[in-house]
């Protein structure tokens, strides 16, 4: 917290739209200090949940009182950290009001310094997008935002003008961390999903200014490999030790990814060595045995490339404590074990399924949008985590049709695996059939066209885009069985390949 202040760390979270679970040690304390921790669970950068060790009513109150850290450790973990249990807030926060309700009670003026200062002369302005209502301005905040919203000004200006300094620098510095400002002079740049990223230069405005976040080694090279919300590491894909590192280093590397693969088909029963009916002091006792030996800080330096399978381990034995140390989450997870379930191996599965099925409805709403590239980009994504889903070969095949048409022999024959493959699966998939039928429709083969067409229409009187197709070739005389459609009739003709 001495190199990014909690507001800064939570700004941070939220413009990467990270999910998982942020650990706050206390001042003066190091991670080695275990479970003595606050945790906030995010999702998609908003603070959903809280473990929090004051014990308070609400989570956004539990919340402002980590402004106050000043130098404490803190980890960010991939994954959910926070369990269940009756001591568990749940309570959504946007973390610009809470940053606004924090600032009312004091900030450290040196940073609001460095930041305002950044601004120079530049005449700046409100951006018009700003959603001001997040921030829960009131009184004196309003009156001054009122006047800042007038029309444009520089930082210097419109503070020497206001009624209350304190305030004004306040609000500017909530403004400007969260990225509100901007000069006049430069008109936003509308940005390109598909454009390489640049590299900032030494010249920068302030708008393209961001405070530094420094996230531990540890927890960066966690982010680094690992897309938040993606599927956890597995144990097979741990490399081997690599042949320069000592006999000791190697066996400590090889005890950990063994470590690994053990709990990956353990229930949290097995991983802490714990009964059923185990209490919760037993289960402390437990968990605090095994940190000993598997926490990552444990291990020497030399095997910083094996921190994403170290901390992985350390995840699945804080996971189980929570878990089954809570009388109602022990319950509810015990029905899940004696269902069958319970391993990380099982819900890394289900996982994959769940998170496939977010980049197939991203990938629906870009294909109502026409935005072929980015929906490809989600739905292959997809199918590397469901691979037998048929609904996601048969919109991938679709995508295809709509993005490229058949420009070309390789586009084609990927289109008709794609679709091939979802009716291997599913052979009266209705989305597989319609777009085969529109493939062999542009190929001007006519008769394999209707046919399609035609049981697509029988398998849903609903389908419209079939029954007009259908329709129109009625009007035209043509018929699914006629030599001469197949041979390139009327019909083959009005939808022949584009000239």
């Amino acid at each position: 917290m001495s190199k990014t202040p909690f507001a800064h760390l939570l700004l941070h979270i939220h413009g990467k739209g990270l999910s998982g679970t942020l650990a706050i040690w206390p001042d003066g304390s190091s991670k080695e200090a275990g479970f003595h921790q606050d945790r906030v669970l995010f999702q998609d950068g908003i603070p959903i949940a809280g473990r929090l060790m004051k014990a308070v009513s609400a989570l956004d109150r539990g919340l402002l009182s980590l402004f106050e850290r000043k130098t404490a450790p803190y980890a960010f973990y991939p994954v959910d950290l926070i369990g269940n249990g009756d001591e568990v807030l749940r309570e959504k926060v946007d973390p610009f009001y809470l940053i606004a309700a924090a600032l009312r009670g004091g900030a450290q003026d040196e940073i609001i310094d460095t930041v305002l200062d950044a601004y120079g002369e530049s005449v700046i302005r409100v951006r018009p997008e700003t959603k001001l209502d997040r921030y829960g301005f009131m009184g004196r905040e309003e009156s001054f935002l009122s006047r800042l919203t007038s029309g444009p000004t520089t930082i210097g200006g419109i503070i020497d003008h206001a009624k209350d300094d304190r305030t004004s620098r306040r609000v500017l510095y909530l403004l400007a961390i969260t990225k509100a400002l901007e000069p006049v002079a430069s008109k936003p740049a509308e940005v390109d999903l598909h454009a390489p990223r640049q590299t900032p230069t030494s010249r920068q405005t302030p708008e393209h200014r961001e405070v530094e976040v420094v996230l531990p080694e540890a927890e960066n090279s966690e982010v680094r490999r690992y897309r938040p919300g993606s599927v956890p590491p597995s144990p097979m894909d741990a490399p081997p030790p690599p042949p320069t590192l000592t006999p000791a280093l190697q066996a400590r590397w090889q005890e950990v990814t063994d470590k690994l693969e053990e709990l990956d088909g353990e229930n949290f029963f097995q991983m802490l060595s714990v009964a059923v009916d185990a209490t919760t002091a037993e289960v402390q006792q437990a968990y605090i045995r095994e940190v000993k030996k598997w926490h990552p800080d444990r291990n020497p330096k030399e095997l910083v490339e094996l921190r994403p399978w170290a901390e992985r381990v350390f995840q699945q034995l804080t996971e189980a404590r929570d878990t089954i140390a809570d009388r109602i989450s022990r319950q509810q997870y015990l029905d899940s074990v004696r269902g069958g379930g319970g391993t990380p191996e099982m819900d890394r599965g289900v996982q994959a399924i769940v998170n496939a099925a977010v980049e197939v409805q991203k990938a629906e709403i870009l294909y109502r949008r026409k935005d072929w590239t980015a929906a490809e980009e989600s739905l292959r994504a997809a199918l590397s985590l469901n691979e037998e889903d048929p609904d996601i070969h048969a919109l991938l095949g679709d995508v295809l049709f709509q993005e490229y048409g058949l420009t070309d022999d390789r586009i084609t024959a990927e289109i008709m695996r794609c679709l091939g493959k979802a009716l291997s699966h599913h052979d009266e998939h209705l989305r597989a059939l319609f777009v085969k039928g529109r493939v062999h429709q542009r190929r001007g083969q006519m008769s394999e066209a209707l046919s399609l067409f035609q049981k697509v229409a029988t398998l849903d009187p609903r389908h419209h885009e079939a029954a007009r197709e259908l329709r129109l070739a009625t009007m035209r005389g043509a018929n699914p069985h006629s030599k001469d459609t197949a041979r390139g009739g009327l019909f083959s003709r009005f939808f022949g390949k584009k000239k």
